[in-house]
């Protein structure tokens, strides 16, 4: 988390310093970084797949949610059959990335893959003993990743635009952050000692 979050905030700093400006539009930063993180943290993926995952999880919502005027309408699929194509054309893609992800985890864990076994979520879902199918795994992870990055943007949004409104509340949180890393950078240590 320390990594992506770090890059995104150079990336903004990089941003301040082109334009000569501090006012930048952090929503799409957000958005993203908290999707690499969900990535990392459920299925262990790495920049290229998390990325292709992302790009095809937000393209298939806007899909999905874009506005609609023939919602309810019966045969309304086959009204918008373009629409309806290119989310059904995501939703495969977006399987195929998971299941590849699965399937080297699986080869992995028969000792024919490389690299060492991950402790994230698809790991503890793949071994919990509850025998679930490579199908009903996609389905978790994508579930998971929906909600999960959607639900952590929003959450640090609205924490950063509370921040925005209080400086008392951001003069606080600052000492207590350098108060918990003495001066180094935050870990998952430095982060059980906040309040």
């Amino acid at each position: 988390m320390v990594e992506i979050t770090t890059t995104m905030l150079a990336e903004w700093t990089a941003r301040a310093s082109a334009t000569g400006t501090h006012e930048t539009d952090v929503e799409p930063y957000i958005v993203r970084n908290a999707a690499d993180i969900i990535a990392m943290a459920s299925f262990g993926v790495d920049d290229s797949k998390g990325k292709a995952a992302f790009d095809k999880f937000k393209a298939l919502q806007v899909a999905l949610f874009s506005p609609n005027r023939l919602a309810g309408v019966p045969f309304g699929e086959y009204v918008q059959a373009r629409r309806t194509a290119e989310c059904r054309r995501l939703g495969e893609e977006i399987d195929g990335l998971l299941l590849s992800v699965i399937e080297s985890r699986q080869r992995k864990s028969k000792g024919e893959g490389e690299g060492e076994e991950r402790i994230d979520l698809l790991g503890l879902l793949m071994w919990s003993g509850k025998g679930l199918t490579a199908r009903e795994l996609v389905d978790e992870c994508k579930t998971f990743f929906f909600a999960g990055h959607e639900t952590t943007a929003l959450a640090i949004t609205w924490t950063m635009f509370l921040l925005a409104l209080h400086p008392d509340w951001q003069r606080q949180l600052r000492e207590e952050v350098a108060e918990a890393t003495r001066g180094g950078d935050i870990d998952a240590v430095a982060m059980t000692k906040l309040t």
